[in-house]
């Protein structure tokens, strides 16, 4: 047995799907239901294994339940259109407010974002520390292996005011053209969440 805290640094296989078996198939996809805000993607969990990412679900509606997460559990629906205005700055369309509704209570997703931020306990670049220092940080990333090397990198950063999704793979999908060995969510990590934080 592992601590949730252990599991979710270390991203360890067996705690996840333990968890998935203990809380049973329809709880598991109603939580990320409520935290992603899509019914659509509740076919996509069937067995243990959807707890280890085998879920056929979007980069987006991940970032869209890491918003629910670090909106204290406050589901807001994404918009791709806050405002146009027109050429003399004027708004004429406003969709800047956001209604949202409280889906999971709020000590649930501290403890969830409380966890989360050991993946920086051993970040040492300035900016990540800078930036621990002065708001909740949190992050996960997440990898299909091969025999290869990896094929499909994910990231998901954020903060209260921001989320940030990454991901690197091949369209050929894994177990026909895998990325480098060597590749990783760190480097992905480096090369552009570190620019973005500066």
């Amino acid at each position: 047995y592992s601590p949730f805290r252990q599991a979710l640094r270390y991203s360890l296989n067996q705690p996840a799907v333990s968890t998935y078996q203990l809380v049973g198939n329809d709880a598991f996809a109603d939580m990320y239901v409520r935290l992603s805000g899509n019914e659509n993607v509740r076919e996509q969990f069937v067995g243990p294994s959807a707890a280890l990412g085998t879920a056929n679900v979007s980069l987006l509606d991940q970032m869209q339940t890491y918003s629910t997460i670090a909106g204290e559990g406050v589901y807001r629906p994404k918009k791709f259109i806050l405002e146009i205005r027109d050429q003399n700055g004027q708004i004429v369309y406003d969709n800047s407010r956001v209604d949202g509704k409280q889906v999971v209570e709020k000590k649930f997703t501290f403890m969830i974002t409380d966890m989360n931020k050991d993946y920086w306990s051993l970040a040492t670049k300035p900016v990540v520390q800078q930036i621990k220092k002065t708001t909740d940080f949190g992050g996960k990333t997440g990898t299909s292996d091969t025999d290869g090397g990896p094929g499909d990198i994910v990231f998901i950063g954020y903060t209260p005011d921001v989320v940030i999704g990454m991901w690197a793979g091949n369209s050929c999908g894994a177990t026909k053209c895998p990325m480098k060995i060597g590749t990783s969510s760190d480097q992905l990590f480096d090369y552009l969440y570190v620019p973005f934080l500066q």
